[in-house]
This record gives C-alpha cells, sequence and structure tokens, in this order.
C-alpha cells in the first residue's frame, strides 16, 4: 500500500516544520543582537596597546595635517589656560582635565603657524597636547556590566557609572558629560569634558572572553578631527 500524503496546507509535518524554522530564525536575530558582556578584571597589555606617548605623537601629526588654519589654534587651546590655574585639581582626577605632569601642560608658543624665519626649526616638534585623563589610571580595570549600566573601577579606586541608554549625564564630580550605549559588540561610552574636548570609547570583549579591547577616539576642541587610538587588556584570573 501507497504511504498517505498529507495534501492539506495544514499538515502536521509542515506544522512543524515551520515552527522549526521561526525558531531558528529568532534564535539567529537574538544572537545577532545579544550585548557582549564585558565584565570582569581588566590588565593593560602595555605591548600592545598604545601609550601616552604614541597618542601624543598622533596628535602632533594630525596638528601638522590641519596646518596652518587649525596651527594657532591648537597651540593655546589643547591646554586651556585657566588649567595653568588650577594644575592641582586637574591632574589629580579622572576627568578633571588634563593628564597630569607633562602631559596635561601645553608647550608656550607664540602663535605661530609655520617654522620660524631663518631657522629649520617645527613648531610642532616638541608641542604637548592634553590627553585623555583616563590614561592615568586605566592600568588596571575592574567592570561589573548589568541590563542597563556599567560600573567601572580604575586603578586609583575612582568609579565611574554609565547608564546604557543613551542620555547624557553628568558625572566625574560635574566636569564632564557621560553617555553609553550596549550593542552587539560590547558598550560604547562617550564623555564630554566641560572644557569641549571628547573621548569616545569602543570597548570590545574577544569571543573567546581573554582580551578586551577599547577603541578610543580623542578630539580636542581646537582641531578639526578627533585622534584615534587602542587600549588592549587581558583578564585577570
Amino acid at each position: 500500500m501507497a504511504a498517505l500524503r498529507c495534501v492539506t496546507p495544514f499538515c502536521p509535518w509542515r506544522v512543524v516544520l515551520l515552527m522549526t524554522v521561526c525558531a531558528l530564525v529568532v534564535a539567529v536575530v537574538h544572537a545577532q543582537t545579544a550585548t557582549a558582556d564585558i565584565s570582569g578584571a581588566w590588565r593593560l597589555d602595555d605591548q600592545n596597546s598604545d601609550s601616552a606617548d604614541t597618542l601624543t605623537t598622533l596628535l602632533r601629526a594630525e596638528a601638522r595635517r590641519e596646518q596652518p588654519a587649525a596651527l594657532p589654534a591648537t597651540a593655546h587651546a589643547a591646554s586651556p589656560s585657566t588649567d595653568n590655574n588650577g594644575a592641582g585639581r586637574h591632574g589629580s582626577g579622572m576627568g578633571r582635565g588634563g593628564m597630569g605632569g607633562g602631559h596635561g601642560h601645553h608647550h608656550s608658543d607664540s602663535g605661530a603657524s609655520s617654522k620660524k624665519p631663518g631657522t629649520d626649526e617645527d613648531p610642532l616638534a616638541h608641542a604637548q597636547f592634553a590627553l585623555p585623563p583616563l590614561l592615568q589610571m586605566d592600568s588596571v580595570l575592574l567592570v561589573q556590566e548589568g541590563a542597563k549600566s556599567v560600573q567601572i573601577q580604575l586603578d586609583n579606586g575612582e568609579q565611574l557609572d554609565v547608564r546604557l541608554d543613551g542620555q547624557a549625564r553628568q558625572s566625574l564630580h560635574g566636569d564632564a558629560m557621560v553617555q553609553g550605549r550596549a550593542n552587539a559588540s560590547g558598550v560604547r561610552i562617550t564623555i564630554l569634558y566641560a572644557d569641549g574636548r571628547q573621548l569616545q570609547q569602543d570597548w570590545i570583549r574577544s569571543p573567546d572572553g581573554r582580551q578586551l579591547s577599547i577603541h578610543g577616539a580623542w578630539k580636542l576642541p581646537s582641531m578639526q578631527q578627533p585622534v584615534q587610538f587602542r587600549r588592549n587588556y587581558l583578564a585577570v584570573g
């Protein structure tokens, strides 16, 4: 006897097949939109990270690229004159201005946008630029990510709380506005400092969970374009 065939569109096996396909589609969509958890204890991988000196070199190169229009403003605005009156305040904590030490203070500049007359001296050869305050205290990171927020403890004990709703909120002792948003790769955090400097970071965890990369974009108000840099971390424990 020939096997019976279901000729109606409502055959049980057709329903089962349809449900299976739908379940697979939902699973794929969920996998593509799920947030990669960046929680953990992380130690800076110095050998594979951009240092303060590297970032200074990149900023110097960008200033040269934007010459001559941006150079006079860069020389003065990269380290606002008000920082000189509050160097102790700005150099001591995250988000409180410059890097501290030699990085937070700018060189003295007469506003020249080209080589000095009669010399081959490059006015940018020894220029210093304000660097992201986070670079002073990110050698060890303790990260706890929840459904709607991320708490980041820096190696000086200070904590950065970021809500993952895309809304900017005052943080870092009132010196900056911070906003965050989760995505399939990890978390994007944007910090806008009171003096106009901006740091955007994409926190991305490796598929094996053992490495964390922070792709940064640092923009000074005196420059037209941000400078890209990277900090890489290894899981502790």
